[in-house]
């Protein structure tokens, strides 16, 4: 007797999401060869857990044909999941758009979660729902007093560069206006730079506590990102603004960077931890 993810989020999404579960409600019959047979197995890995639908096609097409359709997942779109995601309408909306709203934090929170359980259930696209889960939990921003920055954050981030290449991945998040607040790099400045995201890109988000960086990287980056800021709490959109800007020279893992730029400092440090060695074993970077 076994149980899968999808069988759980069923389940809480019935009961309400905050409910106490009682797992045996959930426990499923399910075949000892899961445990064995590679189609299953890898069912097991790109799914929240496998219909029977899903099952009969795998069977059918194979796992590199069911690989290609899950790459494609405009294609499996459908009008159940449409409708059933309608009641999280905020989760399309523009920023502007949902702060104007009545408690536009607790609905940004609710559609969230709701719309995060709604698609893991129901979405026959699941290797993109897996993707989305996991490069939220890899660029972890806590939402709680940013949520409508956080809608913003998966929808024209997480979820668009889901399936892109980490490089495009690290840039967007970069640059997302959750990011920014949440680390505080929309008031670093020439004069005060502040490196809670120069460490946190290197420690965490590319190359990994032992991935060769020092605490002069960290100094060196934190400044070659100063200027990148919000542009105002009315579109939560990225901007950079020269002024604030160090423009001196930097060397960055032993790359330099030579003096008298602006933006192009920061995407520079974005490709230099995008392609660096110490990144693609933990990220598993693409081209």
């Amino acid at each position: 007797m076994s149980c899968s993810r999808r069988d759980l989020l069923r389940v809480a999404g019935a009961a309400g999401l905050y409910a106490g579960l009682n797992p045996s409600a959930v426990y499923a019959a399910r075949p000892r060869a899961a445990a064995i047979d590679p189609k299953l197995h890898f069912l097991s890995r790109v799914t929240f857990g496998a219909t029977p639908e899903e099952i009969q096609r795998i069977f059918q097409i194979g796992r590199s044909n069911f690989l290609e359709e899950q790459f494609r997942p405009a294609s499996l779109e459908d009008a159940v999941l449409a409708r059933k995601m309608a009641p999280f309408y905020v989760l399309n909306y523009p920023y502007r758009r949902i702060i104007n709203l009545d408690d536009p934090w607790g609905r940004s929170r609710a559609a969230l979660i709701h719309g995060m359980v709604t698609r893991a259930i129901h979405s026959k696209a699941q290797l993109l729902e897996r993707m989305v889960e996991f490069w939220s939990d890899h660029f972890n921003v806590p939402s709680e007093g940013l949520e409508p920055e956080y809608v913003q954050f998966q929808r024209e981030a997480i979820r668009k560069h889901a399936f892109g290449t980490f490089h495009q991945l690290l840039l967007a998040t970069a640059q997302s206006a959750a990011m920014l607040y949440y680390l505080d790099n929309y008031i670093s400045t020439a004069e005060h730079p502040n490196e809670n995201y120069a460490r946190e890109v290197q420690e965490l988000h590319t190359l990994g506590v032992r991935g060769g960086y020092t605490e002069q990287d960290v100094i060196e980056v934190a400044r070659a990102f100063t200027g990148w800021t919000v542009d105002d709490k009315k579109t939560a959109n990225f901007v950079f603004r020269p002024r604030m800007h160090d423009t001196g020279p930097k060397v960055v893992l032993g790359q330099g960077l030579p003096g008298g730029r602006g933006i192009e400092d920061g995407l520079d440090v974005i490709r230099i931890l995008a392609f660096h060695p110490s990144t693609a074993p933990r990220c598993r970077a693409r081209s």
